[in-house]
């Protein structure tokens, strides 16, 4: 289950909700979140029941551990800051930084609130079905929009191209009117650590390489080496995270002629 810390008006009712997003196994999310933020255990148990609240240094410390975005980890930060403020002045003032960091991120997020949810199963038949997943993309394009025109595009049999549209239509990520195909809005998240989400990012690379062309303008691959230290590594991630976000929002279909995917992958060596 996705859970987004816009949706939450303190820290501590976002915190419960993240680690209950999985009841099976809420009560090894708090030891392990424990683990990762350096916080005791017993501690970090109070805290959630509203017995104690995070210090600052603790709150920067969990917000790390979750991965937050840096939009969403500054949220968070405020809510902690709003919790143990002294003064009503002081709580005054970051309750008007919270407003405005709303206002400023509530596109974005809206996105994610709309979310489309998949349960673990629903997200295996779709990542297995690359022909669905080439379908979702080209339904984004002006005129891509029915079994025929679809087909025709990825050179298959409009069978194949109808059974991808059936899962699709299933899943609920698109839907039909009088013979044409649109997406529904929003975004569709896949859980980052399954290994079914894994074997997705795998397809799409290694189709990507069988197509690869050194020579041509798009298709282009970069490779380099470039010594980090952590800190630079994971605001670099960031950034590149809020590329993709800008360009998800500035973004239009209006005049699209092809589907093209960008690919960035940072990785520990």
């Amino acid at each position: 289950m996705l859970i987004n810390v816009f949706n939450y008006s303190d820290y501590r009712s976002f915190l419960q909700a993240w680690i209950k997003r999985d009841p099976a196994k809420s009560r090894g999310q708090i030891s392990k979140l424990a683990l990762e933020s350096e916080i005791d255990a017993a501690l970090l148990n109070k805290i959630l029941k509203g017995e104690r609240e995070l210090t600052i240094e603790q709150g920067i410390a969990v917000a790390d551990a979750i991965k937050l975005s840096r939009e969403e980890h500054r949220l968070f930060y405020l809510m902690v800051c709003v919790a143990r403020a002294g003064t009503p002045k002081l709580r005054s003032y970051l309750e008007r930084e919270i407003t405005s960091l709303r206002r400023s991120t509530k596109s974005f997020s809206q996105k994610m609130a709309d979310a489309t949810p998949l349960t673990r199963e629903e997200q295996e038949e779709y990542m297995i079905d690359t022909l669905a997943q080439r379908i979702r993309g080209l339904l984004s394009v002006p005129g891509l929009d029915t079994i025929k025109t679809l087909a025709a595009r990825l050179s298959v049999s409009e069978r194949e191209a109808q059974q991808s549209i059936d899962l699709l239509l299933k899943l609920g990520l698109i839907e039909e009117a009088k013979g044409r195909f649109t997406n529904k809005p929003g975004l569709t998240y896949l859980s980052a650590s399954k290994l079914v989400n894994i074997a997705f990012h795998r397809q799409w690379r290694l189709q990507a390489l069988q197509r690869l062309q050194f020579d041509g303008e798009l298709e282009t691959n970069i490779t380099t080496l470039v010594p980090l230290k952590k800190k630079d590594a994971i605001e670099l991630v960031r950034a590149l995270k809020k590329l993709s976000h800008d360009t998800i929002e500035q973004g239009t279909t209006k005049n699209a002629d092809g589907l093209y995917t960008l690919t960035i992958d940072v990785l520990r060596n």
